[in-house]
C-alpha cells in the first residue's frame, strides 16, 4: 500500500506542477493581454480563449491532487453520528460515487472525440481543435477518478487494519464547534 501511495503522490504531484505552470502562463498573458489593450490599443487575440481552456486544464489536472490528500469539500454532518468504521464505510461509499461519476465523464469525452473529429470544430480565434482539450481532460479525469477508487479502498483498509494513526484520520469533527464559531463571530 505505500508503494502505491508513493505512485500516487508523485503523479498527482506532478499534475498539480504542470497545473501550476499552465496558471502562471495564463496569469502572464492576461497581464501582458491588459498591458498591451491599455497602453499600445493592442491586446492580444484569443485570450479568453486561452484562459478558458488553460483554467479548465488547470482544474482538470489539479483535482486529483484534491482527492488524493482527501481535502475535497464535505459536510460531516452526518458522518459525525457514526463510529469509525461507519464513518470509513460512508466515505468509501461516496469515494466510489465520485470515482464513478469522474469515471463517465471520460466516456463521455471519448464518445465525443469522433464527433469533435469529424466536424472539425475549432475555437473561434485561436483555431484550436476541440477533441485535443478532450484528449486531455480524458488524462485528468482518468487520474481523479483512479484516486478517488484508491482513496475508497485506503479508507477501508485503514479502518479495518487498526492503526492508532488511521483511527486519528478517520475521527471526522468540525475544526470549530458551532458555539465557538458564535463566540469568534461576536467578538
Amino acid at each position: 500500500m505505500k508503494k502505491t501511495t508513493k505512485i500516487f503522490d508523485l503523479l498527482t504531484t506532478v499534475f498539480v506542477r504542470i497545473s501550476s505552470v499552465i496558471l502562471i502562463a495564463l496569469v502572464v498573458i492576461m497581464i501582458v493581454n491588459v498591458i498591451g489593450r491599455k497602453l499600445f490599443n493592442s491586446p492580444i487575440s484569443g485570450t479568453i480563449e486561452l484562459v478558458q481552456y488553460g483554467i479548465l486544464i488547470c482544474i482538470g489536472l489539479a483535482i486529483s491532487r484534491t482527492g488524493f490528500e482527501d481535502r475535497q469539500l464535505s459536510v460531516t454532518m452526518i458522518q459525525e453520528l457514526l463510529p469509525a468504521k461507519g464513518r470509513a464505510i460512508l466515505r468509501c461509499i461516496c469515494n466510489c460515487v465520485a470515482g464513478v461519476l469522474f469515471g463517465s465523464l471520460i466516456f463521455n469525452y471519448i464518445r465525443i472525440i469522433p464527433k469533435a473529429m469529424n466536424s472539425g470544430r475549432v475555437s473561434d480565434v485561436m483555431h484550436f481543435p476541440y477533441y485535443l482539450i478532450y484528449y486531455l481532460l480524458i488524462v485528468a479525469m482518468f487520474m481523479v477518478s483512479v484516486t478517488f477508487f484508491y482513496q475508497a479502498v485506503l479508507v477501508v483498509y485503514k479502518a479495518f487494519s487498526g492503526a492508532d494513526e488511521v483511527k486519528e484520520k478517520l475521527d471526522i469533527r468540525p475544526v470549530k464547534t458551532a458555539e465557538e464559531v458564535m463566540q469568534i463571530v461576536l467578538q
